[in-house]
């Protein structure tokens, strides 16, 4: 099992362009995210780079305290 802990921000790297790298070069059958909230576009973005990669498996766990 490979496990990726990537964080954006500090070296300039976004986090579209870090999560599609690993995605693609990774694809992995299953992927866990934890984020503090997550937005309809923002779910979107995930998922076609989920469905881009093959992936089979998403586990989310987020805030739905703003109804998302």
């Amino acid at each position: 099992m490979t496990n990726i802990v990537a964080t954006t921000g500090i070296t300039g790297n976004t986090y579209k362009a870090l999560f599609r790298k690993q995605i693609l070069r990774v694809r992995p059958p299953v992927v866990g995210v934890a984020v503090a909230y997550v937005s309809a576009s923002g779910f979107n973005l995930v998922k076609k780079i989920l469905d881009e990669g093959g992936v089979g498996e998403v586990r989310l766990v987020t805030d739905t305290k703003d109804g998302v």
